[in-house]
Parts: structure tokens; sequence; C-alpha cells
């Protein structure tokens, strides 16, 4: 296998890219990267299973009836996260996320549309657990 690049052990960089699915099993983030991340798998598949309540649970501030709705429109949905940039400082956290949405209508058009979308979410930590204050799709 090729060569990492040369690191340097003393200074860490303070900001980890991770790809959301395989997050977990990353040895070499820290364990608040790590668990941010899990909290992104959370949310990716709460949107791709179309339930508002797993959705409501890892983002309780988010409209759940809203959501039901917007979920009621759907035949099906896959969030991919393709790659998050995480920030954590104390018991807040910012990532950026690259991937795709992809979706079904049950109603009209039934293609399956492809939209390429940029995420920010801002969490926080609660007791051993970090869940979403915000999330900005684009």
């Amino acid at each position: 296998s090729p060569a990492a690049p040369p690191s340097t052990p003393s200074s860490p960089p303070p900001r980890a890219v991770v790809s959301a699915p395989s997050a977990a099993s990353a040895g070499t983030l820290t364990s608040e990267t790590r668990a941010v991340a899990l909290a992104l798998n959370r949310y990716q598949n709460a949107f791709s299973e179309l339930d508002a309540n797993a959705a409501h649970a890892v983002w309780p501030s988010v409209d759940v009836k809203a959501l039901a709705r917007a979920f009621d429109q759907l035949e099906t949905q896959t969030f991919d996260l393709e790659g998050c940039d995480i920030t954590v400082s104390g018991p807040r956290a910012e990532a950026d996320c690259a991937g795709n949405a992809r979706y079904v209508r049950k109603v009209g058009n039934k293609a399956l549309r492809v939209e390429p979308r940029r995420w920010h979410f801002t969490l926080r930590q609660t007791n051993d657990q970090w869940v979403i204050d915000t999330v900005d799709a684009r």
C-alpha cells in the first residue's frame, strides 16, 4: 500500500474530514469527532427512511409535523453525505458535508431525481450524545 504523507504528530490538524457512513470505524478520529459523525449518520438514516420521529430524535428542534408532511410526498429518498468536515469546540460542533439527495415523488413525475447538496450542521452535546441544532441544506 502507498505510504501516507508524513505528518507532524505534535500539531494535529484542528479539522477532521470524514465520510459519514464510515466515520464510526475510522480509528484516527477523536472520540468527539466520531460522536458527531454518528449524529450525522442518524440524520442521514432518518431522512433516507422517511422517518420523522427518528429525525426528531437527533434534531430536536425540527418541525415534526411539517417534516412528516414533506416525507408523505415522497416514495423514496436517500441522503448520501459523502464527506463531512467536522469542527468540534467543546460542547458545540459544526459540520460541512457534501453529498447528494436522491428522491422519487409519489405524485407526478416518478423519475429518480439526484441533486447535489451541501449541508451545514450546527450541533451541541447533551449528556453523552450529540444532537443537531440547525441544518442548512443548499
